[in-house]
């Protein structure tokens, strides 16, 4: 009879497969962060405080037209300014005012529309009329111009090529204009 020889078989321990996705998340995710989601952050918060700029400058001209005189429209448009840029919706905004009437970002003028031509003129800016209002012959309006400075949510001024873009990297300017009927014509001058 013949002896047999045992033999020992090894088995070869095998990688899992699947190993080397492991080994490939953790760029992925870093490259999916830094060019992905921190710029879609920051173009979302561009939209949210673009929305509050806005509605800013609506609420200023609001004020503007229903006010009683011309100072009062400008004064109640530098308070309801400045009372919004310091309110919840302004501080989430992360906006800071380019100059304005007092630094409050915002400027008033008032539109003169002919109702014969159509033509409107514009008195010089965060002042009266100069003289009594025509109102057989003229419409007039408060326009309120607004410009802020919208700062990014997520510091990323120091990445290349991303960091150079305005929304994305580095501020960006945001300027509205707004117009309310002036109820009351008389006070303007």
């Amino acid at each position: 009879m013949g002896h047999r020889v045992a033999t020992c078989r090894t088995k070869k321990m095998r990688r899992p497969t699947g190993s080397g996705a492991i080994a490939e998340f953790a760029p992925v995710l870093f490259i999916f962060f830094l060019v992905i989601l921190f710029p879609l952050i920051n173009l979302i918060g561009f939209a949210t405080s673009s929305a509050t700029v806005l509605m800013i400058t609506r609420q200023a001209a609001s004020v503007a037209g229903s006010s009683t005189t011309w100072q009062e429209a400008l004064n109640g448009m530098d308070q309801e300014t400045k009372k919004l840029r310091n309110s919840g919706f302004g501080k989430f905004a992360n906006i800071t005012p380019l100059g304005g009437y007092n630094s409050c970002g915002a400027d008033m003028y008032i539109a003169t529309t002919n109702l014969s031509t159509g033509g409107t003129t514009y008195a010089t800016k965060n002042s009266g009329l100069g003289g009594p209002a025509d109102t057989q012959n003229n419409i007039y309006e408060y326009q309120i111009r607004t410009q802020f400075t919208i700062n990014p949510w997520l510091n990323m001024s120091g990445m290349p090529f991303i960091g150079s873009v305005p929304i994305v990297g580095k501020p960006a300017n945001c300027a509205y204009i707004a117009n309310s009927n002036a109820e009351h014509p008389e006070g303007l001058q």
